[in-house]
């Protein structure tokens, strides 16, 4: 698990793999215990195991509140804001005040460690079109049929999809109803085998839906469904994982007594699509590299009858 030193933490944010470390940002109150005052966090891993705190990198600005969103690596520099030679990370954030949410880009030039903000935020300001405040949490991805940019987006009551060439200028393209907060949408092999595809779309309450996607427009073939339970909410992947993974870390909804932080990240899990009795679904299953925690401390081999199986525990003073 990971938790902050001080403060109030939940959603994760910004989760993305570069240049070998993990980045986690997430939803932090650095003041106090309580949720208030959202600013992110900032956490790298070389094994998304042990984790390295560091200093905040979004704050509070005059169109709000930092609250959740997502980011990628623009190899490319399609944005324009690093070079050919030093391509940025883009990040998008929504930014959340008494009377709207808008939807914002940062970037950054040294591998995540310090973000600046774009100057022409925000780039997308949806509340006219859905006459309500609930417009936030955007998620990008590189489309790579399409050569353009997407953005999920949650918007009132489900998740939107925009298109942009430069991740500056966003462009809405359809609507999926039925979902709340924290969108994500993504390509899995099912039974892991490549040529063999479905594209899931989910929300912060962890269910989710099975369809294709051409880029614009989500189709939903199945679902919803819920793939796991308990306390994690509001869980994202991470961008550009290696070879595929589609790994994934959530806020656990779990308060810390008498501790000077509040809440906490769970242990990472991979998503994979599996064939079951009732359709093909997605299950979450610990990372490999938790292996690396553990140890082998007792071993045996055939059928042990109780006694047999007590003295073994007892050797291990477990009893």
């Amino acid at each position: 698990e990971i938790t902050s030193r001080r403060g109030w933490i939940n959603d994760p944010n910004g989760l993305i793999y570069h240049n070998g470390l993990y980045h986690l940002y997430y939803q932090h109150n650095p003041f106090e215990r309580e949720w208030e005052n959202m600013t992110w966090g900032h956490a790298t891993s070389p094994d998304l195991l042990h984790w390295t705190e560091h200093d905040d990198v979004l704050f509070p600005d005059h169109l709000g509140t930092m609250y959740s969103g997502s980011a990628v690596f623009d190899a490319q520099n399609t944005s324009g804001f690093g070079t050919k030679k030093n391509p940025p990370l883009v990040y998008a954030y929504t930014a959340d005040r008494s009377d709207r949410e808008v939807q914002c880009i940062a970037y950054s030039l040294d591998g995540g460690m310090t973000l600046k903000k774009y100057e022409g935020n925000p780039v997308i300001d949806s509340r006219d079109k859905w006459q309500t405040h609930d417009t936030r949490d955007p998620r990008l991805f590189w489309y790579e049929p399409g050569k353009h940019w997407v953005m999920v987006l949650n918007e009132r009551d489900g998740h939107s999809i925009y298109n942009s060439d430069t991740l500056r200028d966003w462009t809405y393209k359809s609507h999926v109803t039925g979902f709340w907060e924290c969108p994500d949408l993504f390509e899995l092999p099912v039974d892991g085998n490549p040529d063999n595809t479905r594209w899931v779309m989910y929300g912060a309450s962890n269910t989710y839906m099975i369809g294709t996607f051409d880029g614009k427009t989500f189709v939903p073939q199945g679902g919803k469904y819920r793939f796991c339970s308990g306390s994690i909410y509001a869980a994202q992947t991470i961008s550009h994982a290696p070879n595929g993974r589609r790994i994934q870390i959530g806020w656990g909804r779990v308060s810390h007594p008498n501790m000077p932080f509040n809440g906490m990240m769970l242990l990472p899990t991979e998503l994979e699509l599996v064939t079951t009795c009732e359709g093909v679904r997605m299950i979450s299953r610990p990372i490999d590299e938790i292996q690396s925690l553990l140890q082998n401390v007792l071993s045996c081999e055939g059928v042990l009858n109780a006694d047999a199986a007590n003295r073994l525990l007892d050797s291990l003073g477990y009893r």
